[in-house]
C-alpha cells in the first residue's frame, strides 16, 4: 500500500513538473474574404495542419514557453510571384501569432492579397498585432510595385515614379519598426522584432545594446531576448583588434574534435557560410584559389549554418572543401550568434595569433584584395 502511494505521488509530482513546463495552446479564428482552404501553423520545424471551413478554423497544442510563429494559409492570391516562378517571402502574406503555455488567441480580419488578419488575446498578441495592422499594408504596397513593374511593359518614367513610391513606403516601414521598438522593446513582440532586424541589418548593434537594458527581466528567459544578448556579447567581442573566440566543436564531416586554437600559427579566413546561400558556394572556387595560392601561410576554417547534418557532410565532401569545417549548432555551439554574424557569407582574416585582422559580409573581389594586402606587409 505504501509502495503505492509513494508511486502515485511521484507520478503527481512529475504531472506537476511537466505542467510548469509545458501548457496547451488554443487559437480560433475568423476570416473573412475566404471559405474553404487548409493552412499550416509553423512552430520551428512541426508543421501542424489545419482545416478552414466557411472561414472558420481552430487548432491547439502544447508549447514550453514564448515563440512567435507563422499561420500560413495555402491560397495563391497570397504569394507574390514573379513571372519567373520565384516569390518574395514578404511578411505581411502570413498571420504571425505568439504562443505560449495556456495561450487562448482569437484570430480576426480579411484575407485579400495579404493577411489583413491579426490575433489578439488582450495581451502580447494585441501589441504583435496592433504594430502589424500599420506595418502589414505599407509592405504589401511595397512588394505589389516589384509585381508589377515584373508583370506590366512600365514606360521608364512611370517606373522612376513607382520606385520613388516604394521607397518612401520601405522607409515609412522601418520608421515604424524603430519607433515601435521604442515603446515596445520590453514584450515579447519587440524582442522578437529587434532579433529579426539584427538578422535582416535593419538596425546597429549600438541602438540594441541601448535598448536592451529596458527589457523587463521577466523576458529573460525568452529565446529571443537569449539571442540578442548573445549577440550583443558576440559584437562586443568580435570586432577588429579583439582575440577571436575559441571555436571548440566535433560537429564536423568525420566527428572529430575541431578547436579554432588550434590554426594558431597561420592566418585563418573564419568563414560563416551555408549550402543554402548562394553567394557562399560561388564564392567557394575563388577562396580556395586564394588559400592555394598562400597555402605556406594561410588555413581556412568553414563555420556552416545548416540543419541537415547529412547534407552538409556530402556537400563539403562532394565540393572537395579540403579545410576544417564546423556546423553551427545550440547554446555553447550557436557560432553565428557568438560572432554576431548577420548576413551570409560573413568572412575574417585572423592572425597567426588569432586576432581579428578585417571582417567582411558578401562575396566581394575586394575581401581578397585588402586581405592580400595584410598578410603580404606582416
Amino acid at each position: 500500500m505504501k509502495r503505492t502511494t509513494i508511486f502515485l505521488l511521484i507520478i503527481f509530482y512529475a504531472a506537476m513538473i511537466s505542467a510548469q513546463k509545458n501548457g496547451t495552446f488554443e487559437i480560433k479564428g475568423t476570416l473573412n474574404g475566404l471559405e474553404n482552404s487548409k493552412a499550416t501553423l509553423l512552430i520551428g520545424t512541426n508543421r501542424m495542419p489545419v482545416e478552414i471551413t466557411n472561414g472558420v478554423f481552430s487548432v491547439s497544442g502544447e508549447i514550453s514557453g514564448f515563440e512567435v510563429v507563422r499561420f500560413s494559409i495555402n491560397e495563391k492570391r497570397l504569394f507574390k510571384t514573379f513571372r519567373s516562378g520565384g516569390y518574395v517571402p514578404v511578411k505581411s502574406m502570413t498571420i504571425w501569432i505568439i504562443l505560449y503555455p495556456g495561450a487562448r488567441i482569437n484570430v480576426t480580419g480579411t484575407i485579400s492579397d495579404f493577411a489583413d488578419a491579426y490575433p489578439y488575446d488582450g495581451g502580447e498578441n494585441d501589441i504583435l498585432s496592433n504594430f502589424h495592422k500599420e506595418l502589414f499594408p505599407l509592405l504589401n504596397k511595397s512588394v505589389n510595385i516589384d509585381l508589377a513593374l515584373d508583370r506590366d511593359s512600365v514606360p521608364a518614367e512611370e517606373e522612376t515614379k513607382l520606385r520613388k513610391e516604394q521607397e518612401a513606403l520601405d522607409n515609412d516601414a522601418q520608421a515604424l519598426r524603430i519607433s515601435f521598438l521604442g515603446k515596445h522593446a520590453s514584450s515579447v513582440a519587440g524582442l522578437w522584432l529587434m532579433d529579426d532586424m539584427v538578422i535582416r541589418s535593419q538596425i546597429k548593434m549600438e541602438e540594441v545594446d541601448r535598448l536592451i537594458p529596458e527589457v523587463d527581466q521577466k523576458y529573460s528567459t525568452c529565446s529571443y531576448y537569449s539571442s540578442l544578448t548573445t549577440r550583443l556579447k558576440g559584437y562586443n567581442t568580435t570586432k577588429v583588434g579583439m582575440v577571436a573566440p575559441n571555436i571548440l566543436s566535433n560537429a564536423t564531416p568525420d566527428s572529430s574534435l575541431f578547436s579554432l586554437e588550434s590554426m594558431r600559427g597561420k592566418y585563418v579566413i573564419l568563414d560563416f557560410w551555408g549550402t543554402w546561400c548562394g553567394p557562399c558556394v560561388q564564392g567557394i572556387p575563388r577562396m580556395k584559389a586564394f588559400r592555394d595560392k598562400h597555402a605556406d601561410k594561410l588555413q581556412i576554417v568553414g563555420v556552416a549554418q545548416d540543419r541537415d547534418y547529412k547534407m552538409w557532410k556530402n556537400f563539403v565532401e562532394d565540393r572537395k572543401m579540403n579545410w576544417p569545417n564546423v556546423l553551427v549548432g545550440k547554446g555553447e555551439e550557436d557560432f553565428v550568434l557568438k560572432y554576431n554574424v548577420q548576413g551570409f557569407p560573413t568572412k575574417l582574416l585572423l592572425s597567426p595569433e588569432g586576432i581579428i585582422l578585417y571582417r567582411a559580409s558578401g562575396e566581394e573581389e575586394s575581401f581578397y584584395e585588402e586581405i592580400e594586402k595584410i598578410i603580404n606587409t606582416k
